[in-house]
């Protein structure tokens, strides 16, 4: 039995978001939706291709697959987005 994230609704839910969204969630920079996953000649995952980000940290079982809480991104944005609970540091002061 395949995971959460490679079942039928999963896959139909991914699928949405690339045929209704053009714009990554992040960057805000258009997506080109015909770039692969791999770069053909370095085999290196291009950071410029698309992926769906949750906009939930952390989904439920029940939440992965659900159309509102996916947008669209650029693997390097979402990868670099992480889960969201990195807090930024801050300065001691005002500079």
């Amino acid at each position: 039995m395949g995971g959460v994230r490679s079942g039928r609704p999963w896959q139909r839910a991914r699928q949405q978001v690339f045929d209704e969204e053009t714009h990554c969630h992040i960057c805000k920079e258009q997506v080109d939706l015909s770039l692969p996953y791999r770069d053909a000649r370095t085999g290196k995952v291009d950071p410029r291709s698309k992926s769906v980000h949750h906009l939930d940290p952390h989904p439920t079982p029940e939440n992965v697959a659900r159309r509102s809480r996916l947008r669209l991104a650029h693997v390097g944005c979402n990868s670099s987005y992480g889960d969201g609970s990195r807090v930024k540091s801050r300065t001691s002061r005002t500079w």
